[in-house]
Parts: structure tokens; sequence; C-alpha cells
């Protein structure tokens, strides 16, 4: 398995329960769920599109009972797919954005495709969801940061990402995305689902020079330009452990322009931070 070396008392692991792809026949599916592990507690973040994270979580050793928060980075279903099941294997309230639960479709021929949470989950999630609308520290060293200011272009997938209110289907905001912002060893780590609202802009919004990043950038029909402008923004990350959303064209542009620090994230990936 993938693993980055060394820990101490005062850094924190992550295992990557579901990705795009997988090492050790594991479960791979479109989507995103990750483990993180601090000593403050435990942090469930995202949940894959299905119940599948679960299963490859028992197999790496994962005791999801142990969940100390489920943090949502976003509505679409790649991402809360698998929620149901999270919350019978834990009783860990779910910390999500405003909007969340709103229906988001994007458009399919003559009609929309449903992408977001399933209706019944989300009428099931009662006062276990807790809205956050503003930065704050959810354990030690674990901030989690509301949706960034938009200042950088974000990707141009969001024009065909769409959220539905009452009859009106409009562009997302993504004002609901979540992201993390983690105390390493080497210094702090920036966590994301799909960076919807711009990695340059979640970045900006951080506030501090990152160690890492770690999730899925989103870059997956970006032009050349966009994504080496991109790479040159986020070049104070020593290590990307990037995938999911993306994409190889942007994976190899960024290895071009910052080589030697990048690493995948298949299912199975455990990293030391």
């Amino acid at each position: 398995m993938n693993e980055a070396n060394g820990s101490d008392e005062h850094g924190f692991a992550l295992t990557v329960l579901m990705e795009n792809s997988a090492l050790d026949d594991l479960a791979s599916e479109h989507g995103v769920s990750f483990w993180i592990e601090t000593l403050g507690g435990n942090i469930l973040f995202d949940t894959g599109a299905s119940s599948a994270f679960a299963e490859n979580a028992e197999r790496l050793g994962v005791d999801l009972a142990k969940t100390d928060f489920i943090v949502l980075s976003h509505g679409h279903y790649d991402h809360v797919g698998g929620l149901a099941t999270a919350l019978e294997q834990c009783s860990a309230p779910v910390l999500a954005g405003p909007g969340v639960l709103l229906p988001k479709v994007t458009p399919d021929g003559n009609s929309f495709r449903d992408i977001g949470m399933d209706r019944a989950v989300a009428a099931s999630l009662g006062d276990r969801l807790r809205t956050v609308e503003s930065r704050r520290q959810i354990l030690p060293g674990v901030e989690i940061l509301p949706a960034a200011p938009i200042d950088a272009p974000v990707p141009t997938d969001n024009g065909r990402l769409l959220r539905k209110k009452g009859d009106a289907s409009t562009p997302d905001p993504f004002d609901e995305e979540l992201s993390l912002l983690i105390q390493g060893r080497k210094g702090p780590v920036l966590v994301t689902g799909c960076s919807h609202r711009g990695i340059a802009n979640i970045h900006r919004s951080a506030g501090v020079e990152v160690s890492a990043i770690v999730g899925g950038l989103h870059l997956l029909h970006e032009s050349e330009q966009t994504i080496r402008a991109v790479a040159n923004q986020i070049s104070d990350a020593r290590d990307l452990w990037i995938g999911h959303c993306t994409g190889d064209p942007g994976m190899l542009l960024i290895e071009e322009g910052l080589p030697g620090r990048l690493h995948g994230i298949p299912a199975g990936t455990r990293a030391s931070f």
C-alpha cells in the first residue's frame, strides 16, 4: 500500500477509504472518502458514492464506530452516497455547509440527472446535521473551513453542475463546500473534496502556507494554461496527495511543474503528516 513514512504524536494519519482507483483489490468507484486520525479524535471526511467505502474500511482495519465527526465536503452523490451507511456505523454528528440538502442536478439530454444526496437520507438526518457557516476548530489542531471567497477562477465544469431551488435550476455556487486545515508534523495540511470553489481560492482562504494538499482539484477539463497556473498557485505545498476529479492530464502537468511532489490517492493509501 502507498504510505508516507514517519509519524509522531504531533501529526495525524489519513487513510483513503474510497477513490476512483484502488490498491490491493479494494473496491473503487468515482468518489472520495478519507479516514483521518488525530490525537484528539477521528474524522470521516466524505463517504464515497455507495456503501463500498465501509467495506474497504473493514478490510483496512478502520473502525468507523470510533468516528467523532462526519464532515461532508459538498452534496454531490460521489461524496455523500455512502452517508446512510456511515450513519448506521457510528453516532457522530454530520458537519456540512448550508445548502448541502438542496437537490443537485446536471443536464442529461432533454432532462436532468440527479447528482445530489438521496432525499430519504437527507430527511433522516434530523438533529445529527450541524450546519457550518464559519471557520472553527472541531478538534485540537483541526479547523473546518467554510466556502472560500472566490477571487481566482473556479472549475469550468461548475457551469454544468446545477442546484435546484423550487422549480428553478441555477449554477451551483457550492456555498456549502467545506475543507479541513489540519496541523501536521511539517506544517498545516489542506484537505479538500473536489475544490469546486477553486483550489487557489481554498488555499488562499486557509490564510497560511501549507505543507501538503490532499484531495481532488477538479482540473479534468481545464486547459494546460489553467492547470499550470494552478500548480504555481499551490507551489508552497511540498506534497500533493491528489486524485479523483483532478484528472490524468492535470496530474501529469502538475508533476511536470512541481516534480517530485505528486502522490496518487487510490483507495488503500495510508499517509502520515
